[in-house]
């Protein structure tokens, strides 16, 4: 994913890679890199390691690399969409 684009779509939609014609059902199955999840949320690297380190976002270590399974980045960002607004003045 060095040169493709992913990104969030509006409505909250995890999209990555749009003009690959890997199939969805490929997609689903793959892993992310710490620095690939960095890139789509435009947060540091750091925060993202942070995150797997403390089990805030589910991930899998294969020697000294941490992936992201897709789908529970998908589900991950579900869960941090804010639900209602506060009512604090």
């Amino acid at each position: 994913m060095n040169k493709n684009s992913s990104f969030l779509s509006v409505s909250g939609e995890l999209i990555i890679d749009s003009d690959n014609p890997i199939s969805k059902t490929e997609k689903e199955s793959y892993f992310l890199s710490i620095k690939e999840i960095s890139d789509i949320l435009n947060v540091p690297r750091r925060t993202v390691y942070r995150w797997a380190v403390n089990g805030i976002l589910p991930c899998y270590k294969f020697g000294s690399t941490y992936r992201i399974y897709y789908e529970d980045f998908k589900s991950f960002v579900d869960q941090s969409k804010n639900k209602k607004p506060s009512n604090h003045p």
